[in-house]
């Protein structure tokens, strides 16, 4: 486990992971964080309060309660790949999407 503290480009050190871990038990607000590990191509583990709002049924987000947490992560490390078949639906997140679909709303507003 290397714990590398802040980093001056983030999607270059997610993706030198083998494996982005979310132990999350209580908080809100987004987990950005979850869907930035997905678009860089690194599976990601995480607590079900940790994972809230996104959809379960990735087979690169992978959830475990906090007793099972220790097991998952070497499981998970030992033979962590990426299932690029689910990549298209995680491209429905990225920035250049988002900026598609708020272009495509301005636009149908601006001729209502």
């Amino acid at each position: 486990v290397d714990v590398d503290g802040f980093v001056e480009d983030l999607p270059t050190a997610i993706r030198s992971a083998d494996l982005v871990v979310v132990p999350l038990v209580e908080g809100g607000g987004t987990r950005l964080k979850i869907i930035e590990s997905l678009a860089c191509g690194t599976p990601v583990l995480s607590t079900p309060k940790g994972a809230e709002g996104w959809p379960g049924d990735w087979t690169n987000l992978q959830l475990a309660t906090l007793d099972t947490f220790p097991a998952r992560i070497e499981e998970l490390a030992d033979g962590a790949h990426f299932d690029s078949d689910e990549y298209d639906a995680i491209l429905a997140y990225s920035w250049p999407r988002q900026g598609e679909r708020l272009r495509e709303r301005i636009t149908s507003l601006l001729t209502e």
